[in-house]
């Protein structure tokens, strides 16, 4: 089964440099809805069976702007166990600050460990294996890394060095 991964059109967050995880549900950017356009523009006319969308707002924004521009006649389903992951007390830190401090092994308080983080991923992933057909999710940066790791079967600890996506970045993957 093939999934597209879509990161979410630029947010408010991402255009002022800091982590909004899962407790700023920062909305699109200007940009960010121009980033959607553009993305909605290369998927038409690509087989598209469902589309799954993180509840936070500049994910499901992402996903209606796609749904209406390239599968109007498809619905969105919204998962949580694809939201952003929880980063605690980095919420509203600079991402440079943020980077540094994930990949120092630094333990951030209040942040959803990364093996929790991975089972939510996991739990979500084996729903989206149920649905039939190829599918797209509307996601995050966090999250689509740690996707990564579930679908590469790679330890949760991993989900910082893999390579992450853009805003409006497409991958494809196979589930």
């Amino acid at each position: 089964m093939k999934l597209l991964v879509i990161r979410h059109g630029q947010s408010q967050a991402n255009s002022s440099g800091v982590v909004a995880g899962s407790q700023i549900d920062s909305p699109l950017s200007e940009q960010g809805i121009l980033d959607n356009m553009a993305v909605a523009e290369q998927l038409i006319g690509k087989k598209i069976d469902w589309i799954v969308s993180s509840p936070k707002t500049r994910a499901i924004d992402t996903a209606k702007q796609i749904q209406q521009l390239a599968f109007p006649n498809i619905e969105i389903q919204v998962n949580s166990d694809f939201s952003e992951r929880n980063v605690g007390e980095a919420s509203g830190m600079k991402l440079e600050d943020y980077y540094a401090l994930e990949k120092s092994g630094a333990v951030i308080e209040g942040a959803e460990p990364p093996e929790e983080m991975f089972s939510r991923v996991e739990r979500g992933l084996q729903e989206l294996r149920s649905l039939a057909g190829n599918g797209l999710l509307v996601t995050h940066n966090g999250t689509y890394r740690m996707l990564k790791c579930v679908v590469d079967e790679l330890p949760p600890e991993d989900f910082m060095r893999i390579q992450g996506l853009e805003n409006g970045e497409i991958k494809e993957l196979e589930i």
